[in-house]
């Protein structure tokens, strides 16, 4: 199937790096592709996360990186912004 693309929107996202610096990424905001809009978002990254970030997992009721810290609360954080994201959106 050839992908349509409608309307296309591009804005910045600036986040933390692990090393103290700051990683600034343009995405499409949200999109009408084959006439279904999309409304793209990185929860990770929302809650607060850096980029690029250690892998992580579920353990149990907790998230954990590959380093064993647990990033439950930026993922419960990211979670909470993309419902209110896609809520405002009226997805």
């Amino acid at each position: 199937m050839e992908e349509n693309r409608d309307q296309e929107e591009l804005v910045s996202f600036t986040y933390p790096t692990e090393d103290g610096g700051e990683i600034t990424l343009y995405i499409l905001d949200q999109t009408r592709i084959n006439g279904k809009d999309y409304l793209l978002i990185c929860p990770e990254a929302e809650g607060g996360l850096p980029v690029p970030r250690a892998p992580s997992e579920r353990r149990g009721d907790k998230v954990v990186d590959s380093s064993g810290r647990d990033v439950t609360a930026y993922f419960q954080r990211g979670a909470e912004i993309a419902l209110q994201r896609a809520r405002e959106s009226g997805a």
